[in-house]
C-alpha cells in the first residue's frame, strides 16, 4: 500500500501551499502499474493535471468530456433520487475507465479523478488507490490551488 502523504508534505506541497499533484499521480501509477492515463479534472471541466500517453490537447478534451459525463450521470441520479455519483467504472474491450468524485472538506464537488487502465487491472485495487489519492488531495484543492494547477497545464505564451 502506497503512502500518499510521503515524502513529508507532498500532499500539501513542499512549501505547505499547492499540493504536489504530479508526485501524487506518480504514486497512483506506481500503486497500480496497469494504469495507462490519469487526468485530474476540475468540477467545471478544466484539466488540472495529467499523466500518461495523452497529449495536452487530448487531456483538455478528456477533461471537458469527463465533466459533461459526470454532469449527465448526476442529473440521472437526481431524476432517480439516487444522488450524485461517487464513482463510476466502465469496462471497454481494451480496458477500463474509472471516475472518482473528489470533494472538499465541506462536501462540495471540486474535482474528479479519471483513470484509464488495461483490461487485466484489478478494479478493487484501482478503486482503493483512487480513493486514497482523493483523500490525500481533496482537502488541498482550494479555488486558488485549482486555478494554479490549471495555469500549469496551459502552453507557455509565444514570445
Amino acid at each position: 500500500m502506497t503512502d500518499y502523504r510521503s515524502p513529508a508534505g507532498a500532499s500539501e506541497g513542499a512549501d505547505g501551499g499547492q499540493p504536489d499533484v504530479s508526485w501524487l499521480i506518480g504514486q497512483l501509477v506506481r500503486e497500480v502499474p496497469t494504469i495507462t492515463a490519469v487526468v485530474l479534472v476540475s468540477a467545471d471541466g478544466l484539466q488540472l493535471a495529467s499523466s500518461g500517453h495523452l497529449s495536452r490537447e487530448h487531456t483538455e478534451s478528456v477533461a471537458a468530456l469527463a465533466a459533461g459525463f459526470l454532469g449527465i450521470t448526476g442529473q440521472l441520479g437526481g431524476l432517480l433520487q439516487l444522488g450524485a455519483p461517487e464513482n463510476l467504472s466502465i469496462r471497454y474491450p481494451h480496458g477500463h475507465l474509472a471516475f472518482l468524485r473528489i470533494d472538499d472538506p465541506s462536501g462540495e464537488f471540486v474535482a474528479a479523478l479519471l483513470v484509464s487502465a488495461q483490461p487485466q487491472t484489478q478494479i478493487g485495487q484501482l478503486g482503493y488507490a483512487m480513493t486514497t489519492f482523493s483523500q490525500a488531495v481533496g482537502h488541498a484543492l482550494t479555488p486558488e490551488t485549482r486555478h494554479a494547477l490549471h495555469q500549469n497545464t496551459l502552453p507557455a505564451p509565444a514570445r
